[in-house]
């Protein structure tokens, strides 16, 4: 009896689909994913691709043998073609493991929903695989690139190490854009009359000259000292001192009419 169970266990499973391609569409989320399968015989058996099985897995390395034992269950890994959308990082480890596997992975972008269909991730899924095999098996041209399946290549020693930095590089000119932009609000209600001067307020010298004198009484009560030491002759601070008449007959209109729209510079004035 030994015997027997030690030589069914070396057994191998014999694949439903031997001469197909097997065509496998993942619904990415946080902690678990959908797959749904689909191919040729699958789909005369099921009449329609929403009725092919899917499998539900967890992120994690036991999810993905467990998404790997069942495609075995069908077709050899090398006919097996999968899908995945391209959704934040969240797809990365799914898409490393099936690519060290030496499986054909492809991505394509998020799709919109339909107007009125329900959410559900088994029709993602299945919907993502259905596109595939259409693409792929059928030979369907799409008009729109956004729902254009990509193969994914396996990154380079060199482009692997390169990501972490791209991707700190990316952060750092984001946080800049909204320093940047957030300097540029500061000036459009404190200091509007500095862009006839500055094409750019956020310019090194326009800096300089709005931490002098960052509202217009400021500039209009004070002249700048050290104006000739600025090692930044490119806007000299003359340019500024030149536009003290209409500042000033700008800072007067305020104090007339007192604009709602000015309310910071309204409290400076009465400072």
């Amino acid at each position: 009896m030994a015997r027997k169970l030690t030589a069914r266990a070396d057994l191998t499973p014999v694949p439903l689909l031997p001469h197909e391609t097997l065509y496998v569409g993942v619904d990415i989320d946080k902690l678990k994913h959908v797959a749904g399968f689909l191919s040729r015989t699958l789909l005369q058996r099921h009449e329609r691709f929403e009725g092919c099985p899917t499998l539900t897995f967890e992120q994690s390395r036991e999810g993905f043998r467990a998404l790997v034992d069942r495609i075995r269950e069908y077709v050899p890994l090398e006919q097996v073609q999968v899908l995945l959308e391209h959704t934040g990082h969240y797809h990365r480890l799914l898409e490393q493991y099936l690519l060290e596997l030496d499986i054909t992975v492809y991505r394509i972008y998020v799709q919109k929903r339909a107007v009125g269909m329900l959410k559900t991730d088994k029709r993602d899924a299945l919907g993502l695989a259905n596109t595939l095999y259409t693409q792929l098996a059928l030979g369907a041209q799409v008009a729109d690139k956004m729902q254009l399946v990509r193969r994914a290549v396996p990154p380079t020693k060199a482009a692997a190490q390169l990501q972490g930095v791209m991707r700190h590089r990316y952060e750092l000119s984001h946080t800049a854009t909204q320093y940047r932009n957030k300097l540029t609000a500061i000036c459009d209600e404190l200091f509007p009359e500095l862009v006839q001067v500055f094409h750019d307020p956020n310019l090194l010298t326009a800096l300089l000259l709005r931490e002098q004198f960052p509202t217009p009484p400021c500039y209009c009560h004070r002249q700048p000292r050290g104006a000739a030491r600025c090692p930044y002759q490119r806007v000299p601070y003359r340019c500024a001192i030149a536009s003290v008449a209409a500042t000033r007959q700008r800072n007067d209109w305020y104090q007339r009419c007192g604009s709602p729209a000015r309310p910071r510079v309204r409290a400076r004035l009465a400072g």
